[in-house]
């Protein structure tokens, strides 16, 4: 064989191999795409969310059984905590008129395995579909939603007694088609140890960008923000804060009663403790725009947990912000720029 033959050889060879890594990382990235979820930052224009509706607590539940005694055709339910009996007895009665109930659930809830203990038995005793998910998963599934046949459900609250009865919380409940649809991509691959995505802008599904979204709709604030915050600890996002109210940009934060809460606000910042127990995860901007979800603010909240929040451009802004409004008045200063 002559040099120049055998030159060409290695030559098309190499040209093969190129093609193969090429095409093989192609596969790698699809395949991480399908594995984890990916979803593409998006800022600008919210598109109008059809037909919501909203709840409060402290408050009864009669509403969310009665969503569940009506349901026909499915109930699929992720949150963090679920310790209340009657709402595992609406389930069971769900799946015996045959609703397909599934129920995605931590698996250990404030690193404890006793708190969910009671209802996974109950839902293995009597064959309700369930998922637990692990840390291989997600430092912790800490979402909260529900999808009910052709209707949703986005919510602050877990499935436990407080979450009713003393703690301020808040649902938003929707049949947006195109939130429904993410939802259920969401639940299906999260229920099967994956992790799914959202394509729809005014749907995130943490921890993939959740910081990134984070800031960008802190950005978009010009005039006034306002924040149920149970937990901020996280030190970027208490610095953007600090930052936009020295660039002239109201902040007000209403906080649980943690002492790690104000350790890193400016005095800039006003800041007021809820006495009532406070679980809600809102922030208001400009009257125009709001959001909710399950996620704190928090580095572990924004970066390896499973969240769902829910962005909305106008509606029911103003009933929010009122319900903001009367829980400040009634809160304890704890930093106050006068």
């Amino acid at each position: 064989m002559n040099h120049s033959r055998f030159s060409s050889i290695i030559n098309i060879g190499l040209l093969l191999l190129v093609i193969v890594l090429v095409f093989r990382s192609a596969d790698i990235a699809e395949y991480e795409n399908y594995r984890w979820g990916t979803q593409s930052l998006v800022s600008g224009e919210q598109k109008f969310i059809s037909d919501i509706e909203f709840k409060i607590s402290p408050g009864k539940e009669d509403w969310l059984i009665k969503k569940i005694d009506s349901t026909k055709h499915r109930a699929w339910i992720n949150v963090y905590t679920f310790t209340l009996p009657w709402l595992r007895e609406s389930l069971l009665r769900a799946k015996n008129r045959g609703v397909d109930v599934k129920v995605l659930l931590e698996k250990n809830p404030y690193n404890s395995v006793t708190i969910n203990h009671e209802t996974i038995q109950f839902l293995r005793e009597n064959k309700i579909s369930f998922h637990e998910s692990s840390e291989k998963q997600f430092a912790f599934l800490h979402a909260k939603y529900m999808i009910f046949d052709d209707s949703w459900i986005v919510q602050t609250a877990n499935w436990t007694r407080s979450s009713f009865s003393t703690n301020r919380e808040f649902f938003v409940l929707g049949s947006d088609t195109s939130i429904l649809t993410n939802l259920s991509e969401i639940f299906q691959k999260d229920f099967t140890g994956w992790r799914g995505k959202s394509s729809d802008s005014r749907l995130l599904a943490g921890p993939t960008n959740a910081r990134e979204r984070l800031i960008l709709f802190l950005d978009r604030s010009e005039k006034e923000i306002d924040i149920y915050a149970p937990s901020l600890t996280d030190e970027e996002i208490i610095q953007k804060l600090n930052d936009m109210c020295h660039a002239g940009v109201k902040v007000r934060i209403l906080n649980a009663e943690y002492e790690e809460n104000t350790q890193k606000y400016d005095t800039c910042l006003q800041v007021r403790i809820m006495r009532k127990p406070l679980h809600a995860k809102v922030i208001l901007s400009d009257m125009s725009e709001w959001f909710i979800g399950s996620f704190n603010y928090t580095k572990n909240s924004l970066e390896n947990n499973r969240e769902v929040w829910i962005f909305i451009h106008g509606q029911k802004i103003r009933e929010i912000a009122q319900i903001f409004e009367n829980d400040w008045q009634r809160a304890e200063v704890a930093l106050d720029k006068k």
